[in-house]
């Protein structure tokens, strides 16, 4: 009988260290779980602030062109790659499309211009801005 309760009393003792052990082990790696999600969400927010940044860039872009009085035609697209560089339609990560209307007077054209970024893979619009310009006839004062 003293055998089996010493035995009893060995292994209490060490599942009592155990326990302890466990509850931090899985405490650990929970708090490791937390965080790991919130530098995700946190990398998938700077993916999305990037993306919006180069659009404004991009649409403030073709807007001073646009307001110096280089006026594209409707319908014009432009592409970009993913450091905002002109490229070709199949490296493009962004791309803006321009829509134009113009109103003539006897004194000039006011154009006014609708310039959409989106992005190339999931044509999905990241900033849209309208821009409008002013051009006088050839001899009007």
């Amino acid at each position: 009988m003293i055998d089996y309760e010493e035995k009893r009393s060995e292994t209490r003792h060490r599942m009592g260290f155990m326990t302890p052990l466990l509850v931090f082990v899985l405490a650990f790696v929970a708090c490791c779980g937390v965080i790991a999600c919130v530098f995700l969400r946190a990398a998938v927010i700077s993916d999305e602030a990037a993306r919006e940044s180069a659009g404004i860039a991009l649409c403030r872009s073709a807007a001073e062109e646009f307001r110096a009085g280089e006026i594209p035609e409707n319908g014009e697209m432009a592409y970009f790659t993913k450091d905002m560089t002109s490229c070709a339609e199949a490296d493009a990560y962004y791309y803006i499309k321009t829509e134009v209307t113009a109103a003539e007077t006897e004194t000039g054209a006011l154009y006014a211009g609708k310039i959409t970024a989106y992005t190339a893979e999931q044509d999905k619009e990241i900033y849209a801005l309208n821009v409008r310009c002013y051009q006088p006839k050839e001899g009007t004062p």
